[in-house]
């Protein structure tokens, strides 16, 4: 079994040369960047922003115990059941076990790149269970039986045309090279799967140790759907903040200032993104986007990047 390394490689030295690919991720790319530097003036100092992430970033970093530890007796406050896993492999045992355990055989997902890391679509999957992606970039590739392109952009190495050849094979739909289309064509599969699902895995993009929330930022809706849909959700996020997208956070009100740099910074799109703070007690206080028999996984991501 080649390491990931090699398999980099491999792939690296396959498309190095394909010029057809290179305009792509340049076309790609290029749009992404004019989206994300006209959202700059949104901030009277755009570096300054950048500053303040970093910096709140590293003050989670650098207490990370004490502020686990106040989200986790959080959660575990508000009837949420927190597991911490040392290995990837130790986190696949203990999601497999809750879905086992409740007998469970369909489950949807929203974006969680840990999950991706410690291959658990994989493990499910070899357990007999159906695992489906809801986040549409996630969806397609899944589809071809690939890993996602790109952390934000997952679909971006595909053309419309090699998407529409691809829903008519799957899905049996009929060719379009309308984005609109094409979009409504994966909703329409999707929104089954919601109705269906015994459970609803999400990561966690930001972890607010004073509240216990759980922050997920989407603009699809598919989270929301994924966590409230599922007759149990599993939560997952790695237990060390090394990455913009996953980190724990002191205070909520860091989470609102670090959340708007965030989403015009990376795919340089206005506020229609969504951020869904989770808790267990909203639905117990009668509230609808509550989650119910919310399970979260702890992990420690020193010991991932060993397995790696």
């Amino acid at each position: 079994m080649k390491t990931p390394a090699a398999n980099f490689k491999s792939d690296a030295a396959r498309v190095a040369t394909d010029l057809r690919h290179r305009r792509l991720i340049q076309t790609a790319l290029g749009k992404y960047e004019v989206a994300r530097d006209a959202k700059k003036s949104a901030f009277q100092d755009w570096q300054a922003a950048r500053q303040f992430a970093a910096e709140t970033k590293w003050e989670a970093i650098n207490h990370l115990d004490a502020y686990l530890e106040a989200f986790v007796a959080k959660l575990e406050a508000h009837g949420t059941k927190v597991h911490w896993a040392s290995t990837g492999e130790q986190a696949r045992e203990i999601i497999l076990g809750i879905i086992q355990q409740k007998k469970a055989r369909s489950i949807i997902k929203s974006k969680a790149m840990t999950a991706e890391e410690i291959h658990l679509n994989e493990a499910l999957e070899k357990a007999g269970l159906e695992v489906v992606e809801s986040d549409l970039g996630e969806f397609i590739v899944q589809l071809r039986h690939e890993p996602p392109y790109h952390i934000v952009f997952p679909a971006m190495h595909l053309t419309r045309g090699e998407i529409s050849e691809l829903f008519q094979r799957e899905l049996g739909s009929a060719p379009t090279d309308s984005p609109e289309e094409l979009t409504m064509i994966a909703r329409r599969a999707l929104r089954k799967k919601y109705l269906t699902a015994d459970v609803g895995i999400t990561g966690a993009n930001f972890a607010i140790a004073e509240t216990g929330m759980v922050s997920i930022t989407e603009n699809e809706g598919n989270a929301r759907l994924t966590a409230a849909r599922g007759r149990r959700r599993i939560g997952g996020r790695s237990g060390v903040a090394d990455r913009q997208h996953e980190q724990p956070l002191p205070f909520q009100y860091r989470r609102e200032e670090v959340y708007e740099r965030l989403v015009k910074g990376r795919p340089g799109a206005p506020l229609r993104h969504r951020r869904w703070p989770y808790r267990e007690q909203d639905r117990k206080a009668g509230g609808v986007a509550g989650v119910r028999n919310h399970e979260g996984v702890l992990m420690d991501e020193v010991n991932l990047w060993k397995e790696m």
